[in-house]
């Protein structure tokens, strides 16, 4: 995790927090101290971790956590002292109820930042078989499309296109493109 965005009503509990962060290792920090700042910095940056210390001035920041989670990879930590914090903890927040003490601060930075890591492993895997898929189905046109124009078999093709990949030193996906854009109608 590298870029962290806080929300608070107070200036004092802002430098707080962020003393914290900053302790734990995170030095990109932006604050907020309203949701509709928070909103017009969260539309035009993303954050790794975004930490909310409710209430504020316009309103909980419940539905905000709620939201920034449900799309996309950051992960949230709402600190607070209302009784509603179990609908956000069904739905992948991490809570902290106040008051609360720096270890028990430091714990749950440390089990996002764990939660964290695991979902980027799982989208980067993820990421990688999307593009291996995409290859082989490239790969598979430009087999298809040597199969219909030069009468090939399907063993052929797929031989032709590796042995063009070896002796230019390029990669299949290379070869395929260039028989599609070639052959392709």
């Amino acid at each position: 995790m590298k870029k962290v965005f806080l929300l608070s009503n107070s200036e004092k509990s802002i430098n707080l927090i962020k003393n914290l962060l900053e302790d734990y290792g995170f030095e990109d920090v932006k604050s907020a101290m309203s949701l509709e700042a928070a909103e017009n910095i969260l539309k035009d940056d993303e954050f790794d971790l975004i930490v909310i210390n409710s209430p504020l001035a316009d309103g909980t920041g419940a539905d905000l956590a709620a939201e920034a989670v449900s799309r996309s990879m950051v992960q949230v930590i709402f600190i607070s002292g209302a009784e509603d914090i179990p609908a956000l903890c069904t739905c992948g927040v991490f809570v902290i109820k106040k008051p609360f003490g720096v270890k028990e601060f430091r714990r749950t930075l440390k089990s996002a930042t764990v939660a964290y890591n695991r979902m980027r492993m799982l989208y980067d895997a993820n990421s990688r078989l999307m593009r291996q898929m995409e290859e082989i189905k490239l790969i598979n046109r430009a087999k298809a499309i040597l199969i219909k124009t030069f009468g090939m078999s399907e063993n052929e093709a797929h031989r032709y296109i590796e042995r063009q990949a070896m002796d230019l030193r390029k990669t299949k996906r290379y070869v395929a493109e260039k028989i599609l854009s070639t052959y392709e109608m």
